[in-house]
Formats: structure tokens, sequence, C-alpha cells
């Protein structure tokens, strides 16, 4: 099995998608480049904007179309399989769903995909990459895109080698739950500066992100080895973020290098660390004690998380926390069913807790609860009084009438002597 390598990078071709003027710009700079090596396209919002027309509605991005000779009414979604590993590049700009002439994700768009992308990733390659523009999570959101949910979960599901993604003007990684994130948007157009103030912090999964810095994402895929080895390089960086004068640096610079597998076939020695070489896809508690990453009680779990604890300070100091103790205890039940079974009921609690909470809230399930351990309480202190009214007056009958032994014992000598006797 050959080693291959392959580039990740967005290219915000143009911000009007009908401005051809752009493209032919873009190409020009890129000929030399393309001359050698194919490009594999995947449409982002900004081929569907209006020039000069910023309040909409969308074009229908024709020059994309035109392009990539991709039909006017043609999928947008499509895979390539190459050297044993499949290529699945998504549609995740919804010209629906927009505001004005710049489409957002749409759970619909994302839904209609998910029986074809189940598909895709049902296979067996050695690895599967999944690509769109828009990323699941992001620096500036604590949770992930709930749009793009569905897909997430089948990523989980068939444990897919990585994502790549782009949008968001930067560089930035993430190891959620195992798999690499990569956002790479950072080959040009104005940057999103990746300033961690408190109480806004990145999302618990980031790894690595850096500003300001033009490059590109290297992978080289070594299926012999069942490993992937992705590169972040800088070949320059700009002063401000819509800086349009950039420093090149001379020789590139790599900014960083992570080993991951390609497949969990075949994967020795996991690493819990979340990221970084060797990383693999973690199996925490609740996963290893119910079995899989989709049970419902799992899910509900993982909602739980998503929408009450990854959007606060607290809660996201606390789940870094349990993703840095829980995987060795995970590995460690995860074989032993008895234990599993065990698990299993002691989070039961915590699982209702989480349903109800997404339900009808944190704070309205805390007082359902708390109201409930008041009836509790009632009707314990109840049946204490009911059952401790006979036991104390048994007691007090039982001390009102202490036996006297030594007059029992006079009284019996006197009743038993001899001159009582003969008297009777």
């Amino acid at each position: 099995m050959k080693r291959m390598c392959f580039l990740s990078s967005t290219v915000e071709i143009t911000q009007g998608g009908i401005y051809e003027a752009y493209w032919t710009i873009y190409f020009q700079y890129a000929d030399g480049m393309l001359a050698k090596f194919p490009i594999f396209h995947t449409i982002g919002n900004h081929e569907y904007h209006n020039l000069g027309h910023a309040d909409g509605p969308p074009t229908n991005a024709d020059q994309y179309h035109w392009t990539f000779d991709v039909p006017a009414k043609g999928a947008l979604n499509y895979s390539f399989d190459c050297s044993n590993i499949r290529f699945i590049v998504l549609n995740s700009p919804d010209p629906n769903n927009a505001n004005g002439d710049d489409p957002h994700t749409s759970l619909a768009l994302a839904t209609s995909q998910a029986p074809w992308l189940r598909q895709q990733l049902d296979n067996t390659m050695l690895g599967t990459f999944t690509i769109h523009h828009h990323p699941i999570w992001d620096y500036f959101s604590p949770t992930n895109n709930p749009d793009l949910k569905p897909w997430e979960d089948l990523y989980h599901t068939y444990n897919i080698s990585a994502n790549f993604a782009g949008h968001t003007h930067s560089y930035q990684r993430y190891s959620v739950e195992g798999i690499p994130y990569f956002i790479v948007g950072n080959a040009g157009g104005k940057f999103a500066d990746l300033i961690d103030i408190p109480p806004n912090s990145p999302p618990v999964w980031y790894q690595f992100g850096a500003t300001k810095q033009l490059g590109y994402l290297k992978v080289t895929v070594d299926p012999a080895n069942n490993t992937a080895t992705a590169q972040e390089i800088f070949v320059a960086w700009v002063e401000t973020d819509d800086s349009e004068t950039a420093t090149v640096y001379n020789p590139p610079i790599i900014a960083e290098t992570i080993t991951f597998p390609l497949s969990m076939k075949g994967s020795s020695t996991p690493d819990w660390s979340g990221g970084g070489s060797g990383s693999v896809i973690n199996c925490f508690i609740a996963t290893a004690a119910f079995g899989s990453y989709l049970d419902p009680s799992v899910k509900t779990l993982r909602d739980f998380r998503d929408k009450f604890l990854l959007t606060n300070h607290v809660g996201r100091s606390f789940v870094k926390w349990y993703y840095r103790v829980s995987p060795p205890i995970a590995n460690y039940i995860r074989t032993r069913e008895i234990v599993k079974r065990v698990v299993r009921i002691i989070l039961l609690p915590a699982v209702g807790f989480s349903y109800l909470s997404l339900k009808i809230g944190v704070l309205p399930t805390l007082l359902v609860l708390l109201f409930f351990a008041a009836i509790i309480y009632l009707v314990i202190r109840r049946f204490y009084r009911l059952l401790h009214s006979p036991i104390k007056l048994i007691s007090r009958a039982l001390s009102q009438r202490r036996f006297d032994y030594l007059g029992c014992l006079a009284r019996a000598a006197q009743d038993f002597s001899q001159e009582s006797c003969l008297r009777r």
C-alpha cells in the first residue's frame, strides 16, 4: 500500500459569487499548482453572494457550477476513493436559509444528506475523511452547530478518520472524543481573532489554533501503518486581520504535526490525551457502560452536556476535568459486564435528571426534585411517627410495671415456708 499526500485549505474565491473577475484572478495564481495536482471542491457561502446586492437574495452560484462542470440542479455532495481511502464532500450552505445573500447551514439540508452520508460511511475502506465548508465545532461557539449534528452523530457511529472544514478565517484543531476536526480557513480573507477571555472560552475539544497566519494543511496517509500525519504549514503572516500585504516565511514554518489512526481497527494503545500523536476514538464512562455512542441514555447525557455544561465557564471546567479523569475508568469497565450493569444503574439518576432538564429546563427540574424530596421526607417522617407511637406506648407500659424481684422472692419464701404449709 502506497503512502498518499493531500492538501486541505479553504480559499474564499470570491465575495461576489457571480463576479467572474475574481474567479479569473484565482486561477491565474493557482495555475502552476493546478497544472500538477487535481483539485476537489466543496461549495461555500461566498459562492452564492450577490455582488452589489448584499440584501439578497443569494445567486444560483452559476460561476461555481460553470467552473467545476456541476449541472445546475446537480448534487453538490459527492465522494471518491483513492488509495483505499474514502473522501466524502458534503454541501453545508443552504440558500433557502440566508441572511440577505449569505446562506447559512440548516438542519433540513443536513438531514436530507444523512441517508447518503450513512451509505458512504458504511464502507470497508482503510480510512474515511469528511469535508464541508461550515465547521461543526468553532472557536466562537461553546457547543457544536446543531444544524450539522446529524452528520456528527454519524461520524462517531462509523468512527471517521478526520473531518475538514473552513468558513472561519483561521486555523483551528479539535479532538472531539478522539476524532480530529480541522478548520483550515487561513488561505486568505479577513482573519478571525482567537481570543480567550473568560467567561467566553473555546469549546472543550479545542486543541490548537492560530490567526493572521497564511497557510495550508498537509496530510500524509500511511495505510500500511494505519496512520495519517497532519502538518499545518504557515507560509506568511499579516499584521492586521484584513491586511492585503503579507510577510513571507522563508522557509515556511511547520506550526504543528499530529499523527492519528485511519481506523480504530488495528489501533493499539489508546492515547487518552484527546489529541496529538496516536489519538483514537475515546470510550468514556457512559458510552462504555451503555455500549454505544448512540444509545438513547448516552445521547441524553451528551445533549445535556452540549446544552447546559458547555455553555458556561463552570460547566466547561467540569467537562475538561471529566474528560481528563474518565478515560481510564471507562477503559476498565467496558470489558466487565457486571461492572457495566452496576455503572448503568448508578447513571440512571443522572440520565433522568438530564432528560427532564432537556425537556423543561434545569431550574424547573430542580424544583420538581425538591418537591418530590419534600414529599418523600414527609412520608418517611409520618411513617416513623406511626411506627414510633406503639413502640413508645409499649416501652412506657413496661417501664411502669417494673418487677420487684427481691419482694417477689420474699413473698415466695413466705408462701412456701414450713409454718405456712402447716397452717394450710
